[in-house]
């Protein structure tokens, strides 16, 4: 059976609406979902930024290029 897949945004969206709105008497509910929406988006942020470094080992055009040290950094950077 196939079941089609939402968009991550609308995921995140949706979890972010259910995490404002569930009623749970000691919030634990909502801080979860919240943060799941927010790490949802920070690892989508850091996938964009590891394809554009990934790209940047891969064009042509030298002054692009960045170094195995830079990626590591930047990656370093980004996952903090």
């Amino acid at each position: 059976m196939y079941t089609p897949r939402s968009k991550t945004s609308t995921i995140i969206f949706a979890l972010n609406i259910l995490g404002e709105t569930i009623q749970s008497q000691d919030g634990v509910a909502n801080a979860a979902i919240l943060e799941a929406a927010a790490r949802m988006e920070e690892m989508g942020d850091m996938l964009k930024h590891a394809n554009v470094l990934m790209d940047s080992f891969f064009d042509d055009n030298v002054s692009n290029k960045i170094t195995v040290k830079e990626w590591k950094e930047k990656f370093k950077e980004l996952s903090q």
